[in-house]
């Protein structure tokens, strides 16, 4: 068995983004859900979506 690893450049997360209604949390949140969409597209064999949200 073999693993494939990829390392990205880091979302980097500024000190404003700390407070939950920042603009800035939501600007970092949607890097994230971007990016995770992204890698879920190309190998949609190898994810399980196991929260309703991902759906």
């Amino acid at each position: 068995m073999f693993y494939h690893y990829h390392f990205t450049p880091p979302i980097m997360v500024p000190p404003e983004a700390a407070a939950d209604d920042a603009p800035e949390t939501r600007e970092v949140l949607q890097q994230l859900a971007g990016w995770l969409s992204g890698v879920i597209r190309k190998h949609p064999e190898q994810w399980w979506g196991i929260y309703r949200h991902w759906r």
